[in-house]
């Protein structure tokens, strides 16, 4: 623009474009125009190496954990940090080294979304062992 000066940035979008999709970029190791559907699986594992990786889960399924309960930023350190009521581990699940459970009440009743490791606090191995 300021070799032609003049500011119409519609008239050199094209090249600008151009330029951008034949200039190699370092996540994917080659330019945007030559990925194509030979290469894709290739391109794919550049971008995801870790896809694949499996990760030992800490909880098995019917392990019985509370529920991390949120703080708001003002409450005091000593309130409750888990929930008194018991949930059941009902789905283990992982993908690219992340692990994540599925967790329901102990009559089977899912609670909504996804909880990680940090945010369940393991009470009994199964609810066997909890009567005892």
């Amino acid at each position: 623009m300021m070799k032609r000066k003049h500011k119409k940035w519609e008239d050199i979008l094209e090249d600008v474009t151009a330029n951008y999709n034949a200039t190699p970029h370092s996540a994917i190791k080659m330019a945007p125009e030559d990925v194509n559907q030979s290469n894709r699986d290739s391109v794919f594992a550049t971008l995801y190496p870790d896809i694949d990786k499996k990760a030992t889960p800490r909880l098995k399924i019917g392990n019985i954990v509370r529920l991390k309960l949120e703080k708001s930023l003002f409450d005091k350190g000593y309130a409750q940090n888990w929930s008194t009521e018991l949930y059941q581990i009902l789905d283990v699940r992982q993908r690219a080294g992340i692990v994540w459970y599925k967790v329901g009440d102990l009559d089977g009743k899912r609670v909504d979304g996804i909880k990680y490791y940090y945010e369940l606090n393991k009470v009994a191995d199964d609810f066997e062992s909890l009567r005892t």
